[in-house]
C-alpha cells in the first residue's frame, strides 16, 4: 500500500519523476509513464516526491523578507558521462505543521533545562492549535533566528535553518558498491526526504571526551536539541537524524500495510518508510552491546566499563581489543554540548553496536547490515527503523556517484580504534 498524502495541507502535488530527454538536455517532468527501462519501473519511487507546484513559501522563515519555496521544486533527468541522474531542486524546508496534545505541552514543560530553554520557563504552545514550521513555541532559540521568521522554534544551540539552493543528483540505475567501494557515511546529508529535507546518519558529530573514538548517537545526545518536528539545522541544513513525527504525518503513514517512499540515500536507492507489511514494523539488526552482564562475550567485562572495542562489528565472533580510550559506564552521567544529562546506557555510542547476521535470516522484517533488503517487486531498498541506524546503515549498500552530495570519509572506522572529528557546536550536527 502506498500511503496517502493530505494535499490540502501541502499545498503540493504529485508528478511522475523519472522519464525525460535522454540525450543530456535537462527537461523538467511533470508527466509521463515515468522510470522505464530503470531500476525504479514499476514502483512508487516515480510518485513519490512532493512538488511545490503552487509557488508555496514558508509562512514563517524568510529569507530577504519574503517566504521561501517549499518542499521539491523542479526535477529532471540528465545525463552525464553516460549515465541517466534524476536531478532534484530544493531549498531543504518543508511546509510541517504540528498540534500539540495536552500530553506535548507537558512533555515540553518537563525538559530538564525548562527553565532556562524556554523564554519565560515554559512553552507558550497551546493544545489543540495548528503551528507551522518555525512558529514560535517559546524556546530560546540561536540569535541568528529573527524574531518573527524562525525564533522560537528551535531549542537553544541549532542556527536556524536557511534556504540551501539545492541541486541534488540521485542515479536512475544504482547499483551495489563493490567490495572496497563501499560508502562510509560521514557527516552531512546522505540522502533527501521526499519533502527536499536533507537525512542525516546517526552521528551529532562529536565523541566522548572529544577523544575521536565513543562517537555519540545523536538520537540520544541530541533528544533535547530539537524542534518540534525532530529536527534542527548544522550551517544552515535542516535535517533529522531519526524519523519525523512531522515527515510521518505529512506522508500519511498508518501502518496498514507496505510503508511508502519517505527518501531516497545518495546510491540512488530508496527508503521506505517504518513498515514492512501491515502492522509489521522493519527490524534493524544492529544491537546493543551489553556492558554489564559478565558472559556476554561481546562486553568488557560485566561491570559496565567500556573499555574494549569489538575486531569487527559485522563479525563479533572475533573478540574485542582494548580501546585506546575509555568511554563511560554504563551508570555514568554524562552531558551533551547543550548542556542536557543523560545516563550513558549502552546505545549511547556508535562502538556500542554490532551486526547480528543470524538477526537477518529471521523474515521479512529483519533487514540487513545497510538497513534494507529486497522482496517482492520493490527491487532493493532501505528502511527507516526506530533503533539504531535509524535510516541506512553506517555503510551505503550502492555506489556512489562523483555528482552525490553526500560525505563518503565515514565519522569513525568501523570496529577497531578510531579517530574522526572531534565536531560539532553547540547542538551539533
Amino acid at each position: 500500500m502506498t500511503p496517502k498524502i493530505a494535499s490540502a495541507i501541502l499545498s503540493v502535488s504529485f508528478f511522475m519523476a523519472c522519464s525525460g530527454d535522454k540525450n543530456g538536455e535537462e527537461a523538467l517532468v511533470t508527466s509521463g509513464n515515468g522510470c522505464t527501462e530503470t531500476v525504479y519501473e514499476g514502483s512508487d519511487i516515480c510518485e513519490a516526491w512532493m512538488y511545490n507546484t503552487e509557488d508555496a513559501v514558508s509562512s514563517v522563515l524568510r529569507e530577504d523578507g519574503a517566504g521561501i519555496v517549499v518542499n521539491i521544486a523542479s526535477s529532471a533527468v540528465v545525463n552525464e558521462n553516460g549515465a541517466d541522474y534524476l536531478k532534484i531542486t530544493t531549498s531543504g524546508i518543508p511546509d510541517y505543521t504540528v498540534v500539540f496534545s495536552q500530553e506535548d505541552i507537558d512533555a515540553l514543560n518537563a525538559r530538564p533545562n525548562a527553565n532556562t530553554d524556554f523564554q519565560n520557563g515554559s512553552t507558550i504552545a497551546q493544545a489543540g492549535v495548528t503551528y507551522n514550521f518555525g512558529a514560535d513555541v517559546g524556546y530560546n532559540s540561536n540569535q541568528d533566528c529573527d524574531t518573527g521568521a524562525g525564533y522560537g522554534w528551535w531549542p537553544p544551540g541549532p542556527v536556524c535553518p536557511t534556504n540551501q539552493y539545492k541541486e541534488l543528483y540521485f542515479p536512475l540505475n544504482p547499483s551495489p558498491a563493490s567490495s572496497g567501494e563501499e560508502c562510509e557515511t560521514g557527516l552531512g546529508a546522505l540522502g533527501i526526504f521526499v519533502n527536499g529535507v536533507s537525512i542525516y546518519n546517526w552521528s551529532d558529530g562529536a565523541s566522548y571526551n572529544n577523544q575521536g573514538i565513543w562517537m555519540n548517537v545523536a538520537a540520544q545526545y541530541e533528544a533535547y536539541d530539537l524542534g518540534p518536528c525532530r529536527g534542527h539545522a548544522a550551517n544552515g541544513d535542516y535535517h533529522h537524524h531519526d524519523l519525523s513525527n512531522c515527515l510521518v504525518e505529512q506522508i500519511g503513514e498508518d501502518g496498514s500495510g507496505h510503508s511508502g517512499i519517505y527518501g531516497v540515500a545518495a546510491d540512488g536507492y530508496p527508503i521506505y518508510g517504518p513498515y514492512v507489511a501491515n502492522n509489521s514494523m522493519a527490524q534493524s539488526c544492529w544491537v546493543a552491546r551489553d556492558y554489564n552482564d559478565a558472559n556476554d562475550p561481546y562486553g568488557c567485562g560485566g561491570t559496565g566499563e567500556r573499555s574494549c572495542l569489538l575486531v569487527d562489528v559485522f563479525d563479533p565472533s572475533l573478540g574485542t581489543v582494548a580501546a585506546t580510550s575509555d568511554g563511560p559506564t554504563t551508570g555514568e552521567i554524562v552531558t551533551s554540548m547543550s548542556g542536557n544529562d543523560f545516563v550513558a546506557t549502552s546505545g549511547f555510542y556508535k562502538e556500542d553496536y554490532y551486526y547480528d547476521a543470524d538477526c537477518s535470516i529471521s523474515g521479512l522484517a529483519f533487514l540487513d547490515q545497510y538497513n534494507g533488503h529486497e522482496h517482492d517487486d520493490l527491487g532493493y531498498h532501505y528502511h527507516i527503523t526506530y533503533t539504531f541506524p535509524y535510516f541506512t546503515g553506517p555503510v551505503l549498500y550502492g555506489t556512489v556517484a562523483d555528482n552525490a552530495d553526500t560525505a563518503c570519509d565515514g565519522v569513525s572506522t568501523m570496529g577497531g580504534p578510531g579517530g574522526g572529528p572531534n565536531g560539532g557546536g553547540p547542538g551539533g550536527q
